[in-house]
């Protein structure tokens, strides 16, 4: 079990490094060199992580970045998705006393 962590956490580890090894090869001044060899390393490596990309481009065309979007969860639903997955009883919850939500607060500008 341990030998498959430290293999997997290895070969996570590469897929990191190998690109930020070559990221520090190219010339990355920002306002002085191009934008588009770094962001084509970057560019390479998202579709091998299925993570879709788009191209940032100024009015000049120019490439200037890349908009990736992670999709997610928030911790709450994450954590109301996995208790939904195990079974048995649920744990009872604490009674620690609850914040007001966010719309019950009022600003100075608010105030009479």
């Amino acid at each position: 079990m341990r030998k498959d962590s430290v293999a997997l956490a290895t070969q996570r580890s590469a897929s990191v490094i190998e690109p930020a090894q070559e990221l520090v090869r190219r010339s990355s001044r920002g306002g002085i060199d191009d934008y588009a060899p770094v962001l084509t390393v970057l560019e390479d490596w998202l579709p091998d992580r299925a993570l879709p990309h788009r191209r940032l481009h100024d009015d000049a065309g120019q490439l200037v970045g890349l908009l990736v979007e992670i999709a997610g969860q928030t911790p709450e639903a994450a954590h109301q998705e996995r208790q939904a997955a195990t079974p048995g009883p649920r744990p009872q919850r604490g009674t620690a006393r609850r914040q007001p939500e966010p719309h019950h607060l009022q600003d100075d500008r608010d105030r009479g």
